[in-house]
């Protein structure tokens, strides 16, 4: 039996070590402030790259993405061992002796973030395995060509959070309660902006966008799916950065909890109704698990903050 059978590939596997190091040196370079360098580090350019390669030179996907995702790599590994290079140079000793004593603090606050990253991609990644696992081929590119369809109504929430996550810390750092929130809801505002009129835009044209891939993407269940997908990644939007503020605001250990719950509810869910309904069981699922972090991080949020997540319920066209 050939479920869930691994093969070795070595150019696969290099670009999969690429990738963990284009994360490490993007987040890196966000961490210190440095937001123009981690926008160049994301996987938008490495895949450009690859297809300049594919179309250019003929090269296989894989080899193309390995061999761009290790320039990447590289480049950004320098660039962020750099600037650490320099910004430690200009730290007096005390400053230096109170990183190195304060390093247990660090890792119990990067150890529920790292853990709640890793579970992150089983929320992003379960739906599409169940599909590869009890389905055919065709119709995991089906799914996923749906599924980057509907992850575009929050494409300015990954932009904006580039910048949120570091003023969220700032932000509760100096115990400004008031800021904060008016950042949050800024912030809400923006998604709210782009999230309703996407939604209304796929709906309407959904069928159209997936043809672009061919006839068979354009399929009634494949618009189906689209459209539970981007149910689910509108409340992503208007729910705004539930994760970011968590982790950024002393959060990180309900964060993680969170995801854990959200993570089994999904898992449970396309385990049952993958089998029973292929790509609309698969969607449902992933939209389950949207709802489960968003609400339950919304939830958490109120109580610990004061103030309600969701952009449609927060009266933000009324405030300053």
């Amino acid at each position: 039996m050939d479920l869930f059978l691994v093969h070795l590939d070595g150019w696969l596997g290099w670009a999969i070590g690429a990738w963990v190091l284009i994360g490490w040196s993007g987040e890196a370079l966000r961490g210190t402030g440095r937001v123009g360098w981690y926008a160049l580090l994301q996987p938008g350019w490495w895949m450009l790259l690859a297809g300049i390669f594919v179309v250019l030179l003929g090269l296989h996907p894989v080899p193309a993405l390995s061999v761009t995702g290790g320039v990447l790599a590289v480049l950004g590994m320098v660039g962020a061992m750099s600037l650490f290079a320099r910004q430690a140079g200009k730290e007096t000793p005390e400053l230096q002796e109170g990183a190195r004593t304060d390093s247990q603090t660090l890792m119990q606050l990067a150890g529920p973030i790292w853990l709640g990253s890793m579970l992150h991609l089983v929320l992003s990644w379960a739906d599409t395995a169940l599909i590869a696992a009890w389905m055919e081929t065709s119709d995991v590119a089906h799914y996923r060509a749906a599924f980057r369809l509907a992850a575009l109504l929050t494409f300015t929430q990954f932009a904006v959070n580039a910048l949120g996550a570091p003023t969220f810390g700032a932000l509760h750092a100096k115990g400004d309660a008031e800021a904060l929130r008016r950042a949050v809801h800024r912030i809400g505002w923006m998604n709210t902006a782009v999230a309703l009129p996407g939604l209304l835009f796929l709906v309407a044209l959904g069928t159209w966008l997936l043809g672009f891939w061919g006839p068979a993407f354009a399929q009634p269940h494949v618009y189906r799916a689209l459209l539970i997908l981007a149910a689910g990644q509108c409340f992503n939007a208007l729910c705004g950065p539930v994760m970011n503020l968590l982790n950024m605001t002393g959060g990180e250990r309900a964060g993680l909890s969170i995801l854990a719950i959200s993570a089994v509810a999904q898992l449970s869910a396309a385990a049952f109704l993958v089998p029973e309904m292929g790509l609309i069981g698969a969607a449902w699922s992933a939209a389950l698990g949207m709802l489960f972090w968003n609400a339950l991080g919304v939830f958490y949020i109120r109580r610990q903050h004061g103030f309600v997540m969701i952009s449609l319920l927060n009266g933000w066209w009324k405030q300053s």
